[in-house]
C-alpha cells in the first residue's frame, strides 16, 4: 500500500516543510477534497473513497501522534533517497563528461604536437613566415612589479623569417637568437582565462629569466616567483579548451620545446608586423 500522504496527494517536500500539527491540517482538507470527489453518493470511485478513509485513519493526528509521525518520518526518508539516488546519477555524468573532455583534450594536444594545423599563410601558427611578434614577457612582469607593460622594461620581440625561422630578442638582450628547438602551438585570448596559476612555480619557486641573473639587473626588485613554462596537466585541462592555431594581438603566445616537450609562454603580443604589409 502506498504511504498515507501520497494517498492523500500530499508531497513529501511539503511534509518535510510543515510540523506536525500544520501538516494535519493539511492532511484534513485534503481528505475532505478528496471525499468530495469519490463519495460513491456523488458518483465517484467506492475503492478510491475507501482508500482515502483508510489513508485519513492512518494520519489521524489526534488519535495516534506517534504513527503519525512515523509515516511523516518514512515519507521523508523517500524525499531524502530519491534526491541521494539523483544527487549520484548527476555525479556519475559529471564524472564521465570529464572524461570524454579529458580524453579528448588530450588527443586534441596531441594533434597539435603532430604539426598538423590551419594553413592560413597570412596568420596561422603552421606557416607563419616574414613576421614580427612584440610582446611583453607576462612572467617578467608579475615577478618585477615596477617593469611597465607593452614597450616598457619588460618588451620582447620574436621575429620569423622568410624561411620560417623563429627568433627571439629577450628582455634586456641586444640581439637575436634562433629558436631551433621551439615551435608555435597557438595563441590563447588574454580575456579567455588567467594564466598565471598554471604556470610552473607560481608562488612558490624563485625565478630569474637568463638574461636578469645579477643582482645589478634585478633593480633591487622582489625576488621572481613565476616561470615561462606552464604545468602540461592545467594546459590540457584549462589552457587547451581556448587554444587558436593562429596568431592575434591582445593574446597569450603559446609554444613547445620539441626536445623536452615543455610548454612555454611567450608572453602576451601587443603587435604584430608582416614584412609584407605596409601598413603597419
Amino acid at each position: 500500500m502506498k504511504n498515507p500522504f501520497a494517498l492523500l496527494g500530499i508531497a513529501p517536500e511539503i511534509c518535510s516543510r510543515l510540523s506536525d500539527e500544520d501538516l494535519f491540517v493539511l492532511v484534513r482538507s485534503a481528505y475532505r477534497a478528496l471525499q468530495t470527489i469519490y463519495h460513491p453518493d456523488r458518483g465517484g470511485s467506492h475503492k478510491k473513497a475507501i482508500e482515502v478513509n483508510l489513508a485519513f485513519e492512518m494520519l489521524d493526528y489526534r488519535k495516534d501522534q506517534e504513527q503519525f509521525a512515523a509515516h511523516k518520518e518514512r515519507y521523508v526518508q523517500r524525499l531524502y533517497r530519491t534526491t541521494r539516488g539523483r544527487a549520484r546519477e548527476l555525479a556519475a555524468q559529471l564524472e564521465q563528461q570529464q572524461r570524454a573532455y579529458h580524453q579528448t583534450a588530450v588527443k586534441y594536444y596531441d594533434y597539435i604536437l603532430s604539426g598538423l594545423g590551419c594553413n592560413d599563410l597570412h596568420t596561422s601558427i603552421a606557416s607563419l613566415t616574414s613576421v614580427t611578434i612584440g610582446l611583453y614577457d607576462l612572467a617578467l612582469q608579475k615577478n618585477l612589479p615596477r617593469a611597465l607593460p607593452g614597450y616598457g622594461t619588460n618588451y620582447k620581440t620574436i621575429r620569423i623569417d622568410q624561411h620560417g625561422r623563429s627568433f627571439v630578442k629577450e628582455v634586456g638582450s641586444a640581439r637575436f637568437y634562433e629558436r631551433k628547438s621551439t615551435k608555435f602551438l597557438g595563441t590563447i585570448a588574454k580575456d579567455a582565462l588567467d594564466i598565471l596559476p598554471h604556470l610552473h612555480g607560481y608562488e612558490t619557486t624563485p625565478h630569474v629569466p637568463f638574461n636578469l641573473r645579477s643582482e645589478q639587473k634585478l633593480l633591487g626588485y622582489q625576488k621572481p616567483v613565476f616561470k615561462n613554462s606552464i604545468l602540461r596537466e592545467n594546459f590540457i585541462a584549462y589552457c587547451l579548451p581556448h587554444l587558436v592555431p593562429f596568431i592575434q594581438e591582445h593574446s597569450y603566445l603559446v609554444s613547445i620545446n620539441t626536445r623536452n616537450r615543455d610548454l612555454l609562454l611567450d608572453g602576451v603580443i601587443i603587435k604584430i608586423t608582416h614584412d609584407d604589409d605596409t601598413s603597419r
